[in-house]
């Protein structure tokens, strides 16, 4: 489901796997509207993930829940059903095209991290996502070589400020699987439905 947006000017794209979405995410997603200004962020799940192929382990609508339930009281999130509803690989420049589709006036940001940033060359039809893109959003990180990013996307980077907390999907799943409380990385809606569906209790 996605927010009805009016008169959008400026929207940040987040995708990603959020398996599970935790509060890393959530103030990133503050830290890009604050920042760049954004009228709004949409957060696109990933349905098909190319570059995780038998990695993703909550189901795209686990997935999709957990999103729509860690967004669903900031007015400016809103989260795409785009890339779960399709049967193809989510690849981000369809993504971005169905949002420019519908959105033809607006400048699209994509939300990234440096992994991300560092990989987008390699992504399918990257020149023409680098060309669509207004800009890319990304945490800045000390001592980071800037000679790993591409000169064409680095000259499109908005570096925010934001220093990531030392928090991943993964060490979540694997704290969920010892039995061990999650409530200070999750948002309590998302604890609940984790605990409520028996998510990631027996998966690595």
């Amino acid at each position: 489901m996605v927010k009805s947006v009016v008169n959008t000017l400026d929207i940040g794209l987040y995708g990603g796997t959020f398996d599970p979405v935790h509060n890393v995410h959530i103030e990133l997603a503050y830290s890009a509207l604050k920042h760049a200004n954004l009228s709004n962020i949409i957060f696109v799940p990933a349905g098909i993930p190319p570059h995780k192929k038998g990695q993703v382990f909550a189901s795209a609508e686990d997935r999709y829940n957990m999103l729509f339930l860690a967004t669903q009281n900031e007015p400016k999130f809103s989260v795409s059903r785009f890339e779960i509803d399709s049967n193809n690989p989510s690849f981000t420049i369809n993504t971005v095209e169905h949002i420019s589709h519908i959105y033809p006036n607006a400048r699209i940001y994509l939300i990234a991290g440096l992994d991300t940033l560092v990989d987008i060359p390699n992504w399918y039809n990257a020149d023409k996502l680098i060309e669509k893109v207004h800009s890319f959003l990304v945490a800045n990180r000390p001592n980071f070589s800037m000679k790993k990013i591409s000169p064409k996307i680095l000259s499109k980077t908005i570096w925010l400020p934001f220093e990531p907390k030392n928090i991943a999907s993964h060490q979540i799943r694997l704290l969920i699987q010892q039995g061990k409380d999650i409530k200070d990385f999750v948002p309590p809606a998302v604890e609940r439905y984790i605990y409520e569906h028996g998510i990631y209790k027996n998966k690595k």
